[in-house]
This record gives structure tokens, sequence and C-alpha cells, in this order.
């Protein structure tokens, strides 16, 4: 896949050493609030979280993760949810700002040089 962008869809039902190779192998992190972005544990320093928060937004665990392991945070309030409710249906509107994001984030590390290719995939280098 060498010059193509690589995507995994983390849906929590890997194995726990797939769900490392997942993340330390990221270069974008995009998630909701929740138990699956533990994993960024495993995240390289300098990795971007787009995370789609919880409203109201009173529970910075992500945050403090992302500040402790040197990673780039940044928050859509626009895709939220309630504490015990659920994302909905997202509009399209949503989901092409989420996309224009990830897009201009990975052009934004290509440009700096940020970006390698190791095993037909870009990653992050330091």
């Amino acid at each position: 896949m060498a010059g193509k962008d690589h995507f995994a869809i983390h849906t929590g039902t890997e194995d726990l050493r797939v769900q490392m190779e997942m993340f330390a192998s990221a270069v974008i992190v995009v998630g909701a609030h929740g138990a699956g972005l533990s994993n960024l544990l495993f995240s390289d320093p300098g990795t971007a979280l787009v995370l789609f928060p919880m409203m109201p937004h009173v529970d910075h665990t992500f945050a403090h993760l992302a500040a402790a392991l040197d990673l780039q945070q940044y928050v859509l309030p626009e895709i939220h949810s309630n504490y015990y409710g659920h994302y909905g249906t997202l509009a399209p509107r949503l989901i092409r700002q989420t996309a224009g994001l990830v897009k201009d984030l990975l052009a934004e590390r290509r440009a700096a040089g940020r970006l390698v290719e190791v095993a037909g995939r870009d990653r992050v280098e330091l």
C-alpha cells in the first residue's frame, strides 16, 4: 500500500496485541470519548487525537492522558453525546468537517516531514 494512506477501524473486538499495534502505528486517532481510547497508551508522542466529547464536557480524562503522552488533541464539540446516550446519526456536514480535519492534519505532518513510510504505512517520525 505504499504511497496510500492507511486507515484502520478499532472495533474493540480485536485481541490486545492487535489493538496495541493499531494504536502504536497510528498517526491520527479519531474517536468518541470512551474506554476504547485507553489504547492511546500505546500511541507515539506527536500522535493526533480527534475527540468527540461527552456533554457536558466535564470529564477530561483523555485530555490529561493526551497531555501526559505528548499527543495533540483536537476536540470536536459539534459531534457529541450526552452521558448514557449515543452519538446518533451524523449529518453529512459533520462527517465532511471531520474528514477535512483529518486530511489537514495528514497534510501538515507530511509538509513538516513528520511522516515516513514504515511497512507501507505513513507513520510519525520524531
